[in-house]
């Protein structure tokens, strides 16, 4: 008989994040967000997503004053989108 793992493990396991690889994940999508000139680089439904995303990912970040700048930088890119797109 084949042994399966045991659902509810006596210890939660630890996930490991690289702060430097969220950071450049943050840094990536702020630079698609400012890219957009005549359309949104995304759909309604994935800007939803990175609207409630993106600073839940800022909480992987080392340093609270980088993360709370670049929420806000991401925050605005997105209200200009939504702007041009309801223009």
């Amino acid at each position: 008989m084949v042994s399966q793992p045991d659902l509810f493990p006596s210890a939660p396991q630890q996930e490991k994040v690289n702060p430097d690889e969220v950071r450049e994940q943050m840094i990536d999508l702020l630079a698609t967000a400012r890219t957009a000139i005549d359309s949104a680089p995304w759909d309604a439904r994935r800007q939803r997503f990175w609207r409630k995303v993106y600073p839940q990912m800022s909480r992987w970040l080392t340093d609270p004053e980088e993360a709370k700048q670049l929420c806000f930088e991401f925050s605005a890119e997105l209200d200009r989108i939504e702007n041009l797109l309801a223009a």
